[in-house]
């Protein structure tokens, strides 16, 4: 990946065990109630081959810049992504960290009561405790001033935060971050 990840030393819970797990370009900060990294690698491969193989009979969908069109065979991962995609006038793409962590969060609640996953600024987060959630926004001078205290019943709830300043994906903007709970 070589990417660095400093932020992820800021992420903790004194009662959950973290752990990263990657699989190509999937790279995940978990924390659960124990380590079982192996039902979470497990997890990460098996959305990962939805995605995958969707693309490879679907190439449009890994390239497309703007919303495509439903398709009701698709695999449900797939189906959100197209969904959320035309919600927000992209391609489906740009939803697929947040979609990753998702999915791999919501299978580990089988497992561990509480679940945090760091996906790229991409994160899943159901936990017993109140969660406190700082945005980083590089050089910003609001870089790491914003807080967002999630409350228990207001979990699982999903974070996005995206960059058109830090960060390698893809954007068209110019803001240092934008955040979406």
């Amino acid at each position: 990946m070589g990417e660095d990840r400093f932020y992820r030393n800021k992420i903790y819970a004194d009662d959950l065990e973290f752990y990263e797990v990657s699989v190509r370009e999937t790279d995940l900060y978990v924390g659960t109630d124990e380590n079982i990294y192996d039902k979470t690698l497990a997890s990460v491969i098996k959305y990962r081959n939805y995605i995958e193989n969707y693309i490879i009979h679907n190439p449009a969908f890994l390239t497309s810049l703007v919303p495509i069109a439903d398709d009701s065979f698709a695999p449900p991962i797939i189906k959100d992504m197209i969904n959320y995609s035309k919600i927000a006038g992209v391609g489906p793409m740009a939803s697929v960290a947040g979609a990753v962590s998702h999915y791999v969060g919501s299978q580990l609640l089988q497992y561990s009561n509480n679940v945090i996953i760091e996906n790229g600024g991409d994160d899943f987060i159901k936990t017993s405790k109140a969660a406190n959630v700082s945005i980083y926004a590089g050089s910003s001078p609001l870089s790491e001033k914003i807080v967002l205290k999630i409350r228990p019943e207001e979990m699982p709830a999903g974070i996005c935060t995206s960059s058109g300043t830090i960060g390698h994906s893809l954007s068209f903007g110019r803001a240092d971050a934008v955040c979406v709970l």
